[in-house]
């Protein structure tokens, strides 16, 4: 998705190009059979041009990561937003100045 979401349309020929150029190489077929999942479950739609299929996102990414960070809080941290965050933390070191960033974003006089 994240390759389609830089794009407001995309062939399966160019997704395995900027694949390829990000050393993630993937066949043209799986990346087809990919495609189709993905509109099939509403995540993607095309327009036909020729032959060939230009692909578009019918989800925002900000919804996406809605969805995905509620399904791991949910499954993996019984809906508890804290914890979620204090496990990330824990495994990613923040720095002082990350930390500051977030207090000011958080709005919080007082950490």
């Amino acid at each position: 998705m994240n390759v389609i979401w830089q794009q407001d349309e995309i062939t399966a020929n160019d997704i395995q190009e900027v694949l390829e150029s990000q050393g993630t190489p993937r066949s043209n077929s799986a990346i087809r059979t990919t495609l189709a999942a993905m509109e099939r479950k509403g995540y993607l739609s095309h327009r036909m041009d020729g032959r060939t299929f230009y692909y578009s996102a019918n989800i925002k990414r900000r919804s996406a990561e809605n969805t995905a960070l509620s399904y791991v809080r949910d499954v993996f941290f019984h809906g508890c937003t804290p914890s979620m965050i204090l496990r990330l933390m824990e495994e990613d070191k923040i720095t002082l100045a990350e930390l500051e960033t977030m207090r000011k974003h958080l709005n919080l006089e007082d950490i």
